[in-house]
């Protein structure tokens, strides 16, 4: 939810631009962007703290891109992308090419991963029969998700 929906205001396409961008951050550093210990908190995230770099957590993702990225979680709407167009347009635009990774270190990542233990949250289905109640149903699997996404390995 963008920092403008959260709060009442109006809204338009850069809200949704805003969804994208949480949604990007968290596909290219593999962390939520603004995470909180209940929704609320979550919510009230967004007003005061900006995540950090993409670049940060992954120097291998081209500059634009983080750009982007970093453009679309703009707290105030108007300092985001004015439509999606602009969106596709600015990383069309960049010169800097995807950073290449040789197959044997995708292979040794992915043999590395296979070996870590996970866990997988199902979304929560909605049994009752009034469909007003779905967002039940999505809150308890974020929630799952997030407090989940807290708990650090034991050794």
């Amino acid at each position: 939810m963008s920092p403008e929906q959260a709060s009442g205001e109006d809204v338009d396409g850069r809200s949704d631009l805003f969804a994208l961008g949480c949604v990007l951050y968290e596909m290219l550093t593999g962390d939520v962007a603004f995470a909180g210990p209940s929704p609320s908190a979550t919510i009230a995230r967004r007003f005061v703290y900006s995540p950090p770099p993409v670049s940060d957590s992954r120097p291998d993702v081209p500059a634009a891109v983080a750009s982007a990225v970093a453009r679309l979680l703009a707290r105030p709407a108007d300092e985001r992308f004015p439509s999606g167009a602009h969106v596709v347009a600015a990383l069309r635009s960049s010169e800097t090419p995807p950073a290449a990774r040789p197959p044997a270190s995708i292979a040794a990542e992915r043999a590395r991963d296979s070996r870590a233990p996970s866990i997988a949250v199902i979304p929560f289905a909605n049994l009752s029969p009034d469909p007003e109640n779905e967002y039940f149903s999505d809150g308890l699997t974020e929630e799952l998700i997030t407090d989940l996404s807290g708990v650090k390995r034991c050794a």
